[in-house]
């Protein structure tokens, strides 16, 4: 292939690679749905019996957040804005910590199988479907966009079909999803896990042979300006710095662990508290590893190969995501089989990501809208959840050619999570650390939290941010072999910046073009409009607490906060990291509540038969009410935390 050609010819060893693991994820859904096919609980389709064991849990969910828009998207990320993107990993870090000794506790010590059903246990059922539509909504327009993003990034640099590759992800996911519930989600991510992980070692280290190895890499990148990690500014309006990233995605991936269902069903599915705990603490290593490790040097790599040439600069390329899929290509060109390794590997980030959100809210459609209304039993509900599944994968599917339609919805979708995030977990944080706080807060906070996230979004859109905040890199074209009416030395200053990026995914989608010398007269609430999105999260969580404590102050939430099951409240005093505190103390800072039920840390799911429960079904009498009765001052069993 010829430096300036767009498209590669990819050889039917590719083809049969790729083919390969569609085929293999196709079959761990029937062997699932053959092994199981006499259980009819929803309880196996959906939790996997409570039997996942740890370590698959936490490949499972490393491999969620590590979709197939992140692989594309990172390497992007750095070749265009350097590296200090990657301060994310500390605020991976924080969020862990938060959600294993945090959430998952309560959620554990309740008995729940879903987050969602926490809004409900504490608040109210009302409570409990606000945050079920704003979840689905949510994931049915992430991840039709992460069906959309890798299918055409690598159609842009390869004769692979966008068609071909959108139905290819959605149509699989969702037939081994449909077949094999859970089960087949997490043992096919574990399969999936092992593939990406070989597929970025060998395209980096192949990649960099091409340039002069490792070192190389690291020298042309550190030359360029690519190794940057000092971006310490405290003005909010720059789009990615120390704090934005840590505090502000972190917030954000705080939210995905912790309340996003398709995350959390991954640790409520195991054995015990104690490997519920072990699988969110085992995400970390293998985050590292194959998003911290293996990314960054993947973006380093990619901007070595392409250093004195940038392919967006001279149209070789349409957008910045499918730069390594061009690297890819040109370099594996003749060795048959490893672009297809690559397209595996991305399809397969794409596969887990979707097949996890599809099996999540198939979850809470079934435990949070239909069994509290309806009484039937697990074998009509666990072809409820089939059905579901399957309209699901659906919907996804339809929203793909719906952003290939729309264009500029793309850019709204990845920023769905950053927006609905705070909505989300405002209430939670609330509920588990204020016992005055009511469903009428906790509604009220939603509401408001998501609108004022979503107006700061579409302002920032109308409005984009000046181009100094956005930490643009200088391009060079200086050593490709045609570059007639491109100036040599690009400068990121002659460029627009228009960039959306997903806080779960990491991905991000650029364009660059000519600006015009005149810029329009921008309103006085431009600059607040040019907020770093990272920060949409804690901005939404602290207008969810601080109007969702108002509301319930005014609502009686100070008369009825006795009422509230102890249960329901994290009480960080009474962590095992801080008993070193006077007793008394301790007990002072403990809220007299209800009373608090037994709790067997090792088995929390299991009944006296020994069986791990069904998905708990909460009725209208179980939701918390204002007036619900608990016996007071009555403390006693804490050793859940």
């Amino acid at each position: 292939m010829s430096e300036n050609s767009n498209i590669v010819e990819l050889s039917a060893a590719d083809y049969v690679v790729f083919g390969v693991l569609l085929a293999v994820s196709a079959a761990v859904g029937i062997f699932f749905a053959y092994r199981d096919r006499k259980k009819k609980e929803s309880k196996n389709y959906l939790l996997g019996d409570r039997k996942i064991a740890w370590w698959a849990s936490a490949i499972s969910c490393s491999l969620s957040f590590l979709s197939g828009a992140t692989v594309i998207g990172i390497p992007s990320e750095i070749m265009y804005r350097g590296s200090s993107y990657m301060w994310f990993i500390l605020g991976v870090l924080m969020a862990n910590v938060v959600g294993a000794e945090v959430f998952l506790p309560l959620y554990y010590k309740n008995g729940l199988s879903s987050a969602n059903e926490y809004y409900g246990v504490r608040f109210g059922k009302y409570a409990r479907y606000v945050a079920t539509i704003i979840y689905i909504l949510q994931t049915i327009a992430y991840n039709g966009v992460m069906i959309y993003a890798p299918a055409i990034a690598l159609s842009a640099v390869s004769d692979f079909s966008e068609i071909a590759a959108v139905l290819s992800i959605g149509i699989v996911c969702t037939l081994y999803t449909t077949l094999g519930g859970l089960k087949a989600v997490i043992w096919t991510d574990v399969i999936q896990g092992l593939l990406l992980t070989i597929m970025l070692f060998v395209v980096i280290f192949g990649a960099a042979g091409a340039v002069g190895g490792i070192g190389r890499c690291l020298d042309i990148a550190w030359a360029g300006d690519r190794i940057d990690f000092n971006h310490f500014e405290v003005d909010p309006r720059y789009r990615i710095t120390f704090w934005s990233t840590v505090f502000g995605l972190g917030i954000t991936w705080t939210s995905i662990t912790s309340t996003n269902q398709a995350v959390v069903q991954r640790f409520l599915c195991c054995r015990s508290i104690s490997e519920g705990k072990m699988a969110i603490y085992g995400t970390i290593p293998i985050t590292l590893i194959q998003t911290g490790f293996c990314m960054i040097f993947l973006g380093y790599v990619t901007y070595a190969y392409f250093a004195d040439c940038d392919p967006l600069a001279i149209k070789t390329i349409s957008a910045a995501d499918q730069v390594l899929p061009l690297m890819v290509v040109r370099v594996f060109a003749s060795y048959p089989g490893v672009s297809g390794l690559f397209i595996a590997g991305v399809f397969a980030g794409a596969l887990s990501t979707v097949s996890s959100a599809i099996n999540g809210m198939s979850s809470v459609t079934v435990g949070d809208i239909i069994k509290p209304f309806v009484n039937w039993n697990e074998k009509t509900l666990l072809w409820v959840s089939r059905g579901l599944t399957l309209f699901y994968g659906g919907l996804c599917i339809g929203f793909a050619f719906l952003s290939s339609v729309l264009g500029s919805v793309i850019q709204a979708a990845l920023s769905l999570l950053g927006v609905c995030a705070g909505a989300l977990l405002g209430p939670v944080v609330m509920g588990a650390l204020f016992p005055f706080a009511n469903e009428k807060g906790a509604i009220s906070g939603m509401v408001t939290a998501l609108a004022f996230n979503i107006w700061l979004f579409v302002g920032a859109w109308i409005y984009p941010p000046p181009l100094r905040f956005l930490n643009v890199k200088d391009r060079n074209i200086d050593g490709c072999i045609s570059h007639s009416n491109v100036t040599n030395n690009i400068s990121a200053t002659t460029f627009d910046y228009s960039a959306s990026t997903s806080s779960n995914s990491y991905s991000s989608v650029l364009e660059l073009t000519t600006s015009n010398s005149s810029q329009e007269e921008r309103p006085p609430i431009a600059d607040f409009y040019a907020i770093s999105f990272g920060y949409y999260s804690p901005l939404g969580m602290m207008v969810c607490i601080i109007i969702g404590m108002i509301v319930s102050a005014a609502t009686g939430g100070l008369q009825s906060r006795y009422n509230v099951s102890p249960d329901l409240i994290y009480l960080p005093f009474e962590h095992p990291t801080l008993r070193w505190l006077p007793k008394s103390f301790r007990q002072y800072m403990t809220p007299k509540m209800g009373e608090r039920k037994e709790y067997d840390a090792k088995s929390p799911n299991k009944d006296e038969t020994g069986e791990a429960n069904s998905i708990s079904t909460i009725e209208d009498g179980d939701y918390c009410k204002d007036n619900q009765a608990f016996e007071k001052e009555s403390v006693t069993d804490l050793s859940y935390l």
